[in-house]
Protein backbone atom coordinates (compact mmCIF):
# COMPACT_ATOMS: atom_id res chain seq x y z
CA UNK A 1 0.00 0.00 0.00
CA UNK A 2 1.64 3.35 -1.04
CA UNK A 3 0.92 6.92 0.57
CA UNK A 4 -1.88 7.66 -1.93
CA UNK A 5 -3.84 4.61 -0.67
CA UNK A 6 -3.38 5.39 2.84
CA UNK A 7 -4.79 8.95 2.22
CA UNK A 8 -7.34 7.69 0.48
CA UNK A 9 -8.32 5.72 3.34
CA UNK A 10 -8.09 7.64 5.97
CA UNK A 11 -10.67 9.81 7.75
CA UNK A 12 -10.63 13.96 8.00
CA UNK A 13 -8.95 13.40 11.60
CA UNK A 14 -6.35 11.31 10.83
CA UNK A 15 -4.89 13.57 8.15
CA UNK A 16 -5.45 16.34 10.45
CA UNK A 17 -3.77 14.12 13.15
CA UNK A 18 -0.84 13.41 11.12
CA UNK A 19 -0.62 16.97 9.67
CA UNK A 20 -0.70 18.02 13.60
CA UNK A 21 2.06 15.34 14.62
CA UNK A 22 4.36 16.93 11.80
CA UNK A 23 3.41 20.64 12.74
CA UNK A 24 4.67 19.68 16.21
CA UNK A 25 7.82 17.74 15.18
CA UNK A 26 9.09 20.59 12.99
CA UNK A 27 8.34 23.19 15.74
CA UNK A 28 9.86 20.88 18.46
CA UNK A 29 13.19 20.69 16.27
CA UNK A 30 13.01 24.71 15.52
CA UNK A 31 12.40 25.48 19.15
CA UNK A 32 15.65 23.77 20.20
CA UNK A 33 17.66 24.53 17.43
CA UNK A 34 20.31 27.20 18.72
CA UNK A 35 20.51 28.80 15.24
CA UNK A 36 16.90 30.13 14.63
CA UNK A 37 16.36 33.04 16.39
CA UNK A 38 12.35 32.20 16.45
CA UNK A 39 10.90 29.97 18.47
CA UNK A 40 7.26 29.09 17.52
CA UNK A 41 5.93 27.46 20.48
CA UNK A 42 7.56 29.85 22.69
CA UNK A 43 6.06 32.81 20.60
CA UNK A 44 2.78 30.86 20.44
CA UNK A 45 2.63 30.51 24.16
CA UNK A 46 3.91 34.31 24.89
CA UNK A 47 0.49 35.51 22.78
CA UNK A 48 -1.88 33.15 24.72
CA UNK A 49 -0.44 34.16 27.89
CA UNK A 50 -0.55 37.94 27.29
CA UNK A 51 -4.39 37.65 25.78
CA UNK A 52 -5.06 35.62 29.06
CA UNK A 53 -3.31 37.94 31.27
CA UNK A 54 -4.27 41.21 29.55
CA UNK A 55 -6.71 42.45 31.78
CA UNK A 56 -4.42 41.21 35.16
CA UNK A 57 -1.76 43.00 33.83
CA UNK A 58 -4.01 46.24 33.30
CA UNK A 59 -4.92 46.19 36.80
CA UNK A 60 -1.18 45.18 37.87
CA UNK A 61 -0.26 49.05 35.67
CA UNK A 62 -3.10 50.90 37.31
CA UNK A 63 -2.25 49.71 40.93
CA UNK A 64 1.41 50.49 40.42
CA UNK A 65 0.31 53.91 39.16
CA UNK A 66 -1.59 54.37 42.40
CA UNK A 67 1.06 53.28 44.44
CA UNK A 68 3.26 56.00 42.59
CA UNK A 69 0.83 58.67 43.55
CA UNK A 70 0.76 57.52 47.34
CA UNK A 71 4.50 57.91 47.77
CA UNK A 72 4.80 61.39 46.13
CA UNK A 73 1.82 61.93 48.54
CA UNK A 74 4.05 60.83 51.58
CA UNK A 75 7.06 62.39 50.42
CA UNK A 76 5.37 65.65 49.81
CA UNK A 77 3.80 65.56 53.27
CA UNK A 78 7.48 64.62 54.85
CA UNK A 79 8.83 67.64 53.47
CA UNK A 80 5.67 69.51 54.90
CA UNK A 81 6.50 67.96 58.37
CA UNK A 82 9.77 68.74 58.21
CA UNK A 83 9.17 72.38 57.48
CA UNK A 84 6.69 72.64 60.29
CA UNK A 85 9.58 70.73 62.89
CA UNK A 86 12.26 73.53 61.84
CA UNK A 87 9.52 76.26 62.28
CA UNK A 88 9.00 75.16 65.86
CA UNK A 89 12.65 74.87 66.26
CA UNK A 90 12.62 78.60 65.12
CA UNK A 91 10.39 79.76 67.30
CA UNK A 92 11.69 77.79 70.80
CA UNK A 93 14.99 79.86 69.70
CA UNK A 94 13.35 82.70 69.42
CA UNK A 95 11.20 82.39 72.57
CA UNK A 96 14.70 81.49 74.67
CA UNK A 97 16.27 84.30 73.32
CA UNK A 98 13.72 86.39 74.20
CA UNK A 99 13.60 85.28 77.79
CA UNK A 100 17.82 85.62 78.17
CA UNK A 101 17.59 89.33 77.03
CA UNK A 102 14.61 89.88 80.09
CA UNK A 103 16.91 87.86 82.24
CA UNK A 104 15.46 84.78 83.09
CA UNK A 105 17.81 81.95 84.12
CA UNK A 106 17.84 78.65 82.27
CA UNK A 107 18.93 74.92 83.46
CA UNK A 108 21.81 73.72 81.43
CA UNK A 109 19.55 71.22 79.72
CA UNK A 110 17.24 74.21 78.71
CA UNK A 111 20.28 75.63 77.52
CA UNK A 112 21.57 71.93 75.63
CA UNK A 113 17.92 71.43 74.09
CA UNK A 114 17.57 75.34 72.01
CA UNK A 115 21.09 74.32 70.98
CA UNK A 116 20.23 71.09 69.69
CA UNK A 117 17.19 73.18 68.26
CA UNK A 118 19.94 75.52 66.60
CA UNK A 119 21.81 72.42 64.98
CA UNK A 120 18.43 71.39 63.30
CA UNK A 121 17.32 74.30 61.85
CA UNK A 122 20.27 74.90 61.04
CA UNK A 123 21.06 71.63 59.14
CA UNK A 124 17.12 72.47 57.74
CA UNK A 125 17.93 75.50 56.46
CA UNK A 126 21.50 74.73 54.96
CA UNK A 127 18.95 71.52 53.38
CA UNK A 128 16.72 73.92 51.88
CA UNK A 129 18.32 77.01 50.06
CA UNK A 130 14.48 78.43 49.56
CA UNK A 131 13.16 77.96 53.58
CA UNK A 132 13.48 81.36 54.56
CA UNK A 133 16.11 81.74 57.04
CA UNK A 134 18.27 83.77 58.98
CA UNK A 135 16.10 85.17 61.02
CA UNK A 136 17.59 83.39 64.22
CA UNK A 137 21.31 84.79 63.74
CA UNK A 138 21.24 87.39 66.40
CA UNK A 139 19.54 85.07 68.56
CA UNK A 140 22.03 82.01 68.18
CA UNK A 141 24.84 84.57 69.44
CA UNK A 142 22.89 85.63 72.02
CA UNK A 143 22.02 82.04 73.16
CA UNK A 144 25.69 80.93 72.73
CA UNK A 145 27.23 83.88 74.15
CA UNK A 146 25.08 83.05 77.28
CA UNK A 147 25.36 79.56 77.27
CA UNK A 148 29.13 80.25 77.25
CA UNK A 149 29.19 82.29 80.47
CA UNK A 150 27.00 80.01 82.50
CA UNK A 151 29.40 77.15 81.39
CA UNK A 152 32.62 79.21 82.47
CA UNK A 153 30.98 80.80 85.80
CA UNK A 154 28.67 77.45 86.67
CA UNK A 155 25.62 79.59 87.30
CA UNK A 156 22.65 77.86 85.42
CA UNK A 157 19.53 77.99 86.86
Amino acid sequence: MNIAEMLMDATVGQVVGVIAGIIAIITAIVEFNKKIKKFPITAVLNWIGERTNKNVVGRIDELDQQVKAISKRQTDMESISDERAAIACRVRILRFSDELRRGIDHSQESFEQTIADIDTYDAYCKAHPGFKNNKTVVANERILSSYKHCHEKNNFL
